[in-house]
């Protein structure tokens, strides 16, 4: 989260503690800074995920995202991260989509799965890009926007 998780930040919500895989995660991340999120294969050892994308906005809004799913008061944008993280995460050794999905549901205390789903379903309706994430083409739209002649 390269210097977001040092603090919880003031959309905070004291009443949603995190899991203990989700604890495990911040710390992980505050040792860690060069890291954007840790996945952990199949002897358990952690494996870093850096957003490597030349898209300065996709990383912004993928930090934004997480933060907000790590301290908010709802769980809100785990979908469009989750989805992000697997495109790239996903075909590795060890960590499929499906083992991805386990450790994000575990972690947040909800079905992510079910989630990306949802938000797949709801960019097919909209017409992106199959092969674009959501995060990618939310990124690709708004940069549009501010490069539109005013």
């Amino acid at each position: 989260m390269r210097g977001n998780v040092t603090s919880a930040p003031k959309a905070s919500n004291p009443e949603r503690q995190p899991s203990p895989d989700l604890q495990r995660q911040i710390t992980l991340l505050k040792a860690r800074p060069d890291a954007d999120y840790f996945f952990f294969d199949d002897e358990g050892h952690p494996v870093p995920f850096v957003v490597a994308s030349p898209d300065h906005l996709a990383r912004l809004n993928f930090h934004n995202f997480q933060e907000e799913c790590m301290f908010g008061r709802e769980v809100r944008g785990l979908d469009v991260i989750a989805e992000y993280m697997v495109k790239d995460m996903g075909k590795r050794p060890g960590l499929s989509m499906a083992r991805i999905f386990k450790q994000l549901s575990k972690e947040y205390l909800v079905d992510v799965g079910e989630m990306v789903v949802k938000l797949q379903s709801q960019k097919a309706a909209k017409g992106y890009d199959p092969g674009a994430t959501f995060l990618e083409a939310m990124s690709k739209d708004i940069l549009k926007d501010l490069l539109r002649p005013q």
